[in-house]
This record gives structure tokens, C-alpha cells and sequence, in this order.
């Protein structure tokens, strides 16, 4: 079956909106510490996709969408001394930059 472009077009782009939606639930849901399959879909679509440059994106942009609703609204008492909506906050740069670093390294494989 042939799938014209706009068609494809349509379905990557439901596909890309899903995987954010995935990553937010899943980084919402109760898991024990330290523990989020997020990583794990980083390596997969590391090694798996073949534009690595939109899965980084849409990783990174899963995980922003997540930490914000997760720093806001989850659990904002850790946030005590901040007043405001909190965009970003300093741990979030060491999370980003290391899942970078494996969607990165998991493209060689």
C-alpha cells in the first residue's frame, strides 16, 4: 500500500503528538525512585528513528511540558521560596543534557 506524502505527513505528525503525550503521563504516574522509563524510550528512539534532530526535539519538549505540569501543579512545595509559575528550574538543565547525551550516543548503535 502506498501512502502519499500528505497522508504520511498527517500520521508522523499524530504519531510525534502522542509520544509527548506518553512521556508526560508516564513522568506524571507513581514509580519508585529514580525509575522512569523515559531513558528507556530515549535509547529506543535514539536507535530506532531516523531524524534523530525531531525525536531530540519532541523528547525535549515532552519533558518540559511534564516538569512544568510536575512543578506547578504536582508538586509545587518543593518550590517553596519561588513565587509564580516555574518555567524551568535548576536541576532541569542536568535531566536535559543527559538525555541528549543518550538519544546521542544511542544513535550510533
Amino acid at each position: 500500500m502506498i501512502i502519499n506524502s500528505n497522508k504520511k505527513n498527517i500520521l508522523t505528525l499524530i504519531l510525534i503528538s502522542l509520544y509527548i503525550m506518553l512521556i508526560a503521563v508516564i513522568k506524571l504516574l507513581p514509580h519508585p525512585d529514580n525509575f522512569t522509563p523515559i531513558l528507556g524510550l530515549a535509547i529506543f528512539g535514539g536507535a530506532m528513528f531516523i531524524r534523530k534532530r525531531i525525536f531530540l526535539y519532541v523528547t525535549i519538549i515532552a519533558l518540559f511540558v511534564s516538569d512544568f505540569i510536575f512543578n506547578n501543579y504536582v508538586h509545587p512545595e518543593y518550590f517553596a521560596n519561588k513565587s509564580g509559575i516555574i518555567f524551568f528550574a535548576d536541576y532541569m538543565i542536568w535531566v536535559y543534557l543527559s538525555i541528549l547525551l543518550v538519544i546521542i550516543g544511542a544513535s550510533y548503535i
